[in-house]
């Protein structure tokens, strides 16, 4: 498996994150005003909320599946296939990280802190997404009943009984969603230079915020990026709800956090690709027929 390839791909997990936090970005008060939040007696010393030795299990399969068959299914050329294996073969490190975090095992990829510069780069990227998925089911989990009240005074159909449902569902949707870029007929670009930006900006949004003008800039930069709709309204609502419930603040801004250092890992990559520090250079490249064709992108 090129070392490359892994790495290039790995970067572009969370890039969906950045179209959520441009969109997200500003205050918004609507939904503040709606929401009705019972006193809660909060215990200081609360323990985060973790996933359990049954859920690890469960999770780690899950995500060893994707892509799953929803897009795997309209696979035409050589090229998609081996992208298929490659986003498979990340999936599995995160899957196993996953569990050696919970369940207490040995670090499954330790050997790649061994190796070059470039793998790494690959194992904090790993370890990266379990943190932003630890991160997110917390999140989830912690908020999901105001998450349903909030959707009935608003008369969203949230199909899922169970914050468990839903967080299985965002990362579904995103791992297909990232994948399908392969599938798509028409031209696909990865633009290095524009995700480099897009990088910087959401750790400048998250840690200081931005100007009217970077906000904008964001927007554009990552209007092709997708996101799962069911992300997009927990994070808002998490957002909003972040304002009265101190215990659902934490969580949040745990996420938010772990997507920060996510991009600044992306940023350190994308720039030590540029000048020449890493032995594989990371390229521009756009999808056309299902073919992959790579550099001479700006």
């Amino acid at each position: 498996m090129d070392a490359r390839e892994l790495l290039q791909i790995s970067t572009r997990r969370y890039l969906f994150v950045k179209r959520l936090l441009a969109l997200t970005s500003r205050d918004r008060t609507r939904t503040d005003r709606r929401i009705v939040l019972k006193k809660q007696q909060l215990n200081p010393n609360i323990e985060r909320q973790t996933l359990k030795r049954k859920q690890v299990k469960s999770l780690a399969a899950f995500i060893k599946n994707l892509p799953d068959k929803e897009v795997t299914q309209f696979i035409e050329t050589q090229n998609q296939v081996e992208r298929l294996l490659i986003s498979r073969g990340i999936n599995y490190a995160v899957a196993d990280c996953f569990m050696a975090r919970f369940l207490k095992g040995d670090d499954p990829i330790f050997h790649l802190k061994q190796k070059s510069k470039t793998s790494k780069l690959i194992y904090n990227m790993v370890w990266m997404s379990v943190n932003v998925y630890e991160s997110l089911w917390s999140m989830i989990q912690i908020s999901f009943q105001e998450i349903k009240q909030i959707c009935e005074q608003d008369d969203i159909n949230l199909p899922f009984f169970k914050a468990w449902d839903l967080f299985l569902e965002i990362i579904r949707i995103q791992e297909n969603s990232v994948y399908s870029k392969c599938l798509h007929a028409s031209c696909n670009t990865v633009n290095l230079n524009r995700d480099l930006t897009a990088s910087k900006l959401i750790i400048k949004s998250v840690w200081s915020g931005l100007s009217d003008d970077e906000e904008l800039q964001l927007n554009k930069l990552t209007k092709e990026q997708p996101v799962s709709h069911w992300l997009k309204i927990a994070y808002s609502l998490c957002k909003e709800l972040s304002k009265k419930d101190t215990l659902i603040a934490d969580h949040y801004n745990t996420f938010r956090r772990n997507i920060a250092s996510t991009a600044d890992l992306q940023v350190k990559i994308f720039s030590d690709s540029s000048k020449g520090r890493l032995e594989d250079k990371l390229l521009s490249s756009c999808w056309v027929g299902g073919v992959e064709y790579r550099g001479g992108l700006t």
